[in-house]
């Protein structure tokens, strides 16, 4: 049952995703966001895209093209999947600015601070979570 919600919870998300992604009025953001993360993240979405279209099966079982990472396999399954391909792009972007926003956050909520023991040669590490309002402190 747990397995069953998670997936349909999954289903829904990724829906959502979806809908994001093709009503997005602006995507000039995506596409800075591609250019300057192209190292990495077109190979990335070019694996999801095939992972997807294979119905998640590992890549060791995909045609041999794919899994030898032939220029020509690679081209066409790029042209074939071009709209999924950028819609992963576009769920790192959303991933990337999310990540880039809490960590905002935790640098204005979050101090780290570290105190040495006299006494003990292991470090201990202790907790003080205060007000709300204030920001929570780690002791190290």
């Amino acid at each position: 049952l747990a397995s069953a919600a998670a997936s349909m919870l999954n289903g829904f998300a990724v829906l959502m995703l979806r809908m994001a992604f093709a009503n997005m009025a602006d995507k000039k953001p995506v596409e800075r966001f591609r250019k300057k993360n192209a190292a990495w993240v077109e190979d990335y979405a070019l694996f999801m895209a095939i992972k997807a279209k294979m119905n998640g099966r590992p890549w060791t079982q995909w045609e041999e093209g794919l899994r030898l990472r032939e220029p020509a396999a690679l081209k066409a399954w790029r042209e074939e999947l071009a709209g999924d391909i950028a819609y992963h792009v576009f769920t790192q972007y959303l991933f990337f600015q999310q990540w880039k926003d809490l960590k905002k956050y935790a640098n204005k909520k979050v101090r780290f601070r570290i105190k040495k023991s006299l006494f003990f040669a292991s470090t201990v590490i202790l907790t003080k979570i205060q007000k709300k309002s204030e920001p929570f402190v780690l002791i190290v």
